[in-house]
């Protein structure tokens, strides 16, 4: 799994990802897909994202949108404020637009397939290039309109007030949101099934176990081995933090 961290001033290229099957036949066989989720750390009042196509467009119209000149007229664009959580899988056309923050959590991969890039040029006064067909093969036409994941909770941890939601889940990752009060503590051991990717969005907290203990403040992520052990993520004020984790390990 690869982690970054997007501050978007001007829109970013339209894209599509495929998945694992298309990547590995198409692009190499070392070559993966990319299914990705996107955190809103904070937006601009009336940010919004690109997150599918308008209703009705297949591939021969959007194709025939590319060819005019008029692919704006076949993205759905969606409003997006801090704490909304965005699932793109593969097959899902999307970008980020202007002023807005994200943590973007995404499959290791570099398999990307541009749709429309805004008439920008690049640094040698180009265009950049366009994947037009391995786009038309790779989006989910079926899709359906997608909206920000409704968060799934989990309560409270047992003896607590440390409180878990999922906030995106599929075949490649889970992610939760985790609020944890100032003195209090969220527990866990890493048998080997997995590893963690925890971040801290707001406040301080301290991740500890067997091999010592390191600080995190907002916002930052740090990788916890499969092979920790049990660990504890106390708060020293207030935290929210997403945790990150292979399916079917939580």
């Amino acid at each position: 799994l690869l982690v970054k961290l997007l501050d978007a001033n001007r829109p970013l290229s339209v894209q599509v990802h495929p998945d694992d099957a298309y990547a590995r036949t198409h692009e190499g066989d070392a070559e993966l897909g990319k299914t990705e989720m996107w955190y809103v750390l904070w937006a601009r009042e009336g940010a919004e994202i690109v997150y599918g196509l308008e209703p009705g467009t297949t591939r021969e119209s959007l194709e025939t949108a590319v060819r005019a000149g008029r692919v704006e007229d076949c993205l759905r664009r969606v409003p997006a404020k801090a704490g909304d959580a965005f699932l793109i899988e593969a097959g899902t056309v999307h970008a980020i637009l202007d002023g807005i923050l994200i943590a973007e959590i995404q499959q290791s991969s570099n398999t990307t397939y541009r749709v429309h890039d805004w008439g920008r040029v690049g640094a040698d006064g180009r265009p950049r290039d366009l994947h037009i067909r391995q786009a038309l093969d790779v989006i989910d036409f079926d899709a359906g309109q997608k909206a920000p994941w409704v968060p799934q909770s989990h309560g409270t941890e047992p003896g607590t007030a440390v409180r878990r939601e999922t906030v995106s889940s599929s075949a490649k990752f889970v992610v939760e949101r985790v609020v944890i009060p100032a003195g209090e503590g969220f527990r866990g051991n890493l048998d080997g099934e997995t590893m963690e990717i925890w971040g801290v969005l707001t406040g301080v907290a301290a991740v500890q176990g067997e091999g010592g203990e390191v600080d995190l403040g907002g916002v930052a992520f740090g990788l916890l081995p499969a092979a920790m052990g049990p660990f504890e993520i106390s708060a020293q004020s207030e935290v929210e933090a997403l945790r990150v984790y292979l399916p079917d390990a939580g």
